[in-house]
């Protein structure tokens, strides 16, 4: 995201994380509300999600590396595989590959959906909480 602000905006882009997985702010200098804008909407790009269908997908590749949970038959696998995609659909689409990713190099069994919710739930909240930082900047700089 650094990065992606930088180019569009020409400044010098600091992201604070701070000390927890929590907390994520933003300092960076909008030159005009064309930069904004262009900022905001690069942004909003980076946080779309992957369509249901693809995210099931790559989740079906996941369960052939994976074992099922001790006792799961195919059709409850189908069942959960189907849950953690819905639960997948309002997570960007960079998010969520790279938490099956990291399922699939990590785990030999079947995670819950506590395990990939630990992966994406804050880099999700960290996301949008950037991208509030940069309304507010703007709204700052605006009000200077």
């Amino acid at each position: 995201m650094a990065t992606l602000l930088d180019s569009l905006t020409n400044s010098r882009v600091k992201i604070d994380f701070g000390d927890s997985k929590n907390r994520a702010s933003l300092e960076v200098t909008l030159e005009s509300e064309d930069v904004y804008k262009a900022a905001r909407t690069g942004f909003l790009e980076r946080m779309v999600p992957l369509p249901e269908e693809e995210i099931l997908a790559r989740l079906v590749r996941l369960s052939a590396l994976l074992k099922p949970p001790f006792g799961e038959t195919v059709k409850d696998m189908k069942f959960r595989m189907k849950a953690v995609a819905q639960n997948l659909a309002d997570v960007p689409a960079d998010i969520t590959i790279f938490a099956i990713n990291l399922v699939g190099d990590n785990c030999k069994i079947w995670p819950s959906w506590s395990e990939i919710a630990e992966i994406v739930n804050y880099r999700k909240l960290n996301r949008q909480r950037l991208l509030d930082s940069l309304d507010y900047q703007w709204l700052k700089q605006q009000g200077e």
